[in-house]
């Protein structure tokens, strides 16, 4: 029989009347889709809000809900936008994550980062030795590589190092002290130093953490600048160091 035929006695319903609840229940439908309440409360999925850092998302049914916008804080910093057209496209920046902090530990020609500076007044250009204290509102060290790595579109908040020279006078002796770097990197860690080293009985103002940028005025590859320090009875050391 057909679906508009009476069952049980019951009259038809008109056309008007299933158009109607059909309506309703497509109302319906698309109410739970904003539903902010708990499955356990309304019945029905919960959509889950995405986080301030999170952009744009698709909630239920594939709705894109929008956060609101990340508050920046620059502290001194500068910000610094760079895009790419391809997830292989280089952004020319070699990162590394040291104390807890991400570093710019050294460009690399032809990337994103050099056509950047190029157009770029000085005082805000992405230079080696820069920390990244945030991308797209992401501050934690290693999301913020996580999202250098997969984003087409990056926002950084950059906080330029301030350096001081420290004279080191070595008399022959060792420093005593453990220096790491990168592979590809400009820049020295100071890892530990001896209680009973040069440093520590002279009283020079160094600490584990510290980052030596330059030695003797020179700049150059991690390995340059220790085999400098090597050779120097006195080397003066361009260093940072954390607030």
């Amino acid at each position: 029989s057909s679906l508009l035929s009476s069952r049980q006695g019951r009259p038809r319903p008109s056309r008007a009347t299933i158009w109607q609840a059909h309506c309703a229940q497509r109302r319906r439908r698309a109410a739970t889709m904003f539903c902010c309440c708990s499955a356990d409360q309304a019945g029905v999925p919960a959509i889950e809000l995405p986080n301030e850092s999170e952009g744009v998302a698709s909630g239920a049914g594939g709705v894109k809900i929008e956060s609101l916008p990340v508050m920046v804080d620059l502290d001194g910093g500068f910000m610094a936008t760079l895009t790419r057209d391809r997830g292989n496209d280089a952004w020319g920046m070699i990162v590394d994550i040291h104390s807890g902090r991400t570093y710019i530990t050294a460009l690399m020609p032809g990337g994103k980062a050099e056509a950047y500076n190029a157009g770029t007044a000085e005082d805000r250009r992405i230079c080696a030795n820069d920390c990244i204290a945030s991308v797209n509102g992401v501050s934690e060290a290693s999301a913020i590589s996580r999202t250098i790595a997969k984003e087409l579109a990056i926002t950084m908040v950059i906080k330029r190092p301030k350096t001081r020279d420290v004279t080191v006078p070595k008399g022959g002796r060792p420093m005593g002290m453990v220096i790491n770097h990168t592979a590809d990197g400009n820049v020295l860690f100071i890892k530990s130093i001896a209680e009973d080293s040069i440093v520590k009985s002279a009283g020079i103002d160094l600490k584990v953490g510290d980052r030596i940028f330059r030695v003797n005025g020179r700049e150059g590859k991690a390995p340059e600048l220790l085999d400098e320090i090597k050779t120097s009875d006195e080397p003066i050391l361009l260093v940072s160091r954390d607030a």
